[in-house]
């Protein structure tokens, strides 16, 4: 088992640890605490990695199928497959119970912002918890069909814009 990836950081409280059932992936579990802010959604991005996934919940997402949505957000250092990720190496997928999107580019501030709109569903009140998967197979989940990203990002340039 690794060690958790973030120790000591304010505004995160570490919840569990432990190894997803019948694979070898380590799977860390977080929650904000009620001094999170900007530098402790900084420490977190600053820990997603190729092989560390980020995945949190945004309960505003429309629903499709279960309400909300699961956004997991990787850094790649691919430029053609998997598709071209952000100028900060950051790529984000959304998806719920049955569907997904395509993975697309983000930017780190898109992703900092998008974490911080969403820590009010990461508390000790609420049931979701921010998690790091490790290794991450996010390569076999890819999705790289560009006429796909459109929906993905209509709806986080909305999401973005209604948050500031």
């Amino acid at each position: 088992m690794s060690e958790p990836p973030l120790k000591n950081v304010p505004g995160l409280v570490h919840v569990a640890s432990g190894k997803l059932a019948y694979i070898d992936v380590d799977r860390h579990s977080y929650e904000f605490g009620t001094d999170a802010n900007y530098e402790t959604v900084r420490a977190i991005l600053n820990c997603v990695s190729d092989q560390r996934e980020l995945t949190f919940f945004d309960a505003e997402h429309p629903q499709l199928s279960d309400p909300g949505a699961y956004i997991s957000v990787v850094r790649s250092t691919a430029v053609t497959r998997p598709p071209p990720a952000g100028p900060d190496g950051l790529l984000a997928q959304r998806g719920n119970h049955g569907w997904s999107s395509s993975w697309i580019p983000v930017t780190e501030s898109e992703a900092e912002r998008y974490l911080l709109l969403c820590i009010p569903f990461h508390t000790a009140s609420s049931a979701e918890q921010i998690t790091f998967t490790e290794p991450s197979n996010w390569r076999r989940r890819r999705s790289v069909s560009r006429w796909r990203w459109n929906s993905f990002r209509r709806y986080l340039n909305k999401r973005l814009a209604a948050g500031v």
